[in-house]
């Protein structure tokens, strides 16, 4: 739109008008200019006649200067002079906007930040950027030409002294358990540096870093901080069952940035929270306000399965026996061996007693220490029996 537009044609006028004498006349239809392009819009360049006798073929240029999108037609004609008529252009047509004309045709919906829009193919709905003379790269030229910064190859997260490794987390962790608040144990990053040549000879300076999380695309989720001297986090997994991915980023001003890590974050319910669908020994939960109780290393939790952990008035795998019931039907079968064993034993003291009666009776002797014996044990026997 808005643009010139031609259609050239060699035409043949001695093969439209046979017959014909004179001068022919060419035009376009102004009838169909009123129905398509507006007063101005459409013209020809050529001889606005042509004398069939002498030329028998007339080169012709038609040019259209369309200032609104759609269809059109265009019709040139031409008549002689006994008022024959006959078309000797149709051009059919549509207006459309270039690509380029569209800032949405773009690399990912988005103009050019920098640079010029190239179209390589017409009316595709797309175009390229072109950075070329200016210092910005990317689709878009949206990203000026930083150096790009270098990390010490050799680096890992480590367990700062006063602290326990059970205590920290690490990045290569995949699974987050709801409501968990985690540490991530810092990086022992010992240099950062980008390479640059100096006479002639490459050589590397260090520079000063920022510890970031890059969400991509993504909404940064709340819950997430991450000390920017160290690259330490603390984090507090929201309850939502999410699949995130992130890079821990290690900046510098002036430059392009480098990754340290690749986090990967699956938001899930560990196995003792009230919305898991585990479950506890044989199959069942933890009954009598008993808590679920699991290992937590970064699967366990995870796993389906919990124990455990009863109140004092309970006991059992589930919680599921009362320790004061337990407790008098133990005293009550004590008691029923206690009473056994005193029947016992009085039976034995009887036994002698009588024996020893029997002794005394029939014995002729005067007091005896046998005697003496008949009446403590005699003694002894009444006393039981009051007892007993």
């Amino acid at each position: 739109m808005n643009e010139t537009a031609r259609s050239v044609a060699t035409l043949e006028l001695q093969s439209l008008f046979t017959n014909s004498r004179g001068t022919i006349t060419l035009a376009l239809d102004s009838s169909d200019i009123d129905h398509s392009l507006a007063a101005g819009e459409a013209l020809f360049a050529v001889t606005d006649s042509a004398d069939v006798g002498s030329a028998t073929q007339q080169m012709l240029t038609l040019v259209v200067l369309p200032q609104s999108l759609g269809n059109y037609t265009v019709t040139l004609a031409g008549s002689d002079e006994t008022g024959r008529r006959a078309n000797v252009i149709v051009w059919n047509f549509e207006v459309l906007r270039r690509d380029t004309a569209i800032p949405a045709y773009g690399p990912h919906g988005l103009d050019c930040d920098h640079g010029t829009r190239v179209d390589t193919i017409p009316f595709d709905h797309s175009y390229e950027c072109n950075c070329h003379g200016t210092v910005f790269t990317g689709d878009n030229c949206e990203d000026e030409d930083q150096p790009q910064l270098v990390l010490e190859t050799n680096y890992e997260q480590f367990v700062p002294a006063g602290d326990t490794a059970s205590a920290l987390t690490f990045y290569n962790r995949t699974k987050w358990g709801w409501d968990t608040t985690y540490q991530l144990a810092p990086f022992n990053l010992t240099r950062a540096y980008t390479v640059f040549i100096s006479g002639g000879t490459p050589s590397q300076r260090e520079h000063n870093i920022t510890y970031t999380l890059d969400w991509g695309s993504n909404i940064a989720p709340r819950g997430f901080y991450v000390d920017g001297s160290t690259g330490e986090a603390l984090i507090r997994i929201p309850r939502d069952r999410l699949n995130l991915t992130a890079r821990l980023m290690v900046g510098a001003a002036g430059l392009r940035s480098a990754v340290a890590a690749n986090l990967t974050f699956t938001l899930l319910p560990t196995d003792v929270d009230a919305d898991s669908d585990a479950v506890g020994p044989g199959g069942q939960d933890c009954a009598n306000d008993g808590v679920r109780t699991d290992t937590y290393d970064g699967e366990s939790e995870f796993d389906g399965h919990f124990t455990c952990t009863c109140a004092s008035a309970w006991t059992g795998p589930n919680c599921e026996n009362n320790l004061a019931a337990a407790s008098a039907a133990g005293t009550a079968s004590s008691l029923t061996t206690a009473y056994a064993v005193v029947g016992a034993l009085v039976a034995v003291i009887l036994v002698a007693i009588a024996v020893a009666r029997y002794q005394v009776i029939h014995a002729d002797a005067p007091v005896t220490v046998a005697s003496l014996r008949f009446k403590a044990m005699s003694s002894l026997y009444e006393t039981f029996l009051f007892l007993y």
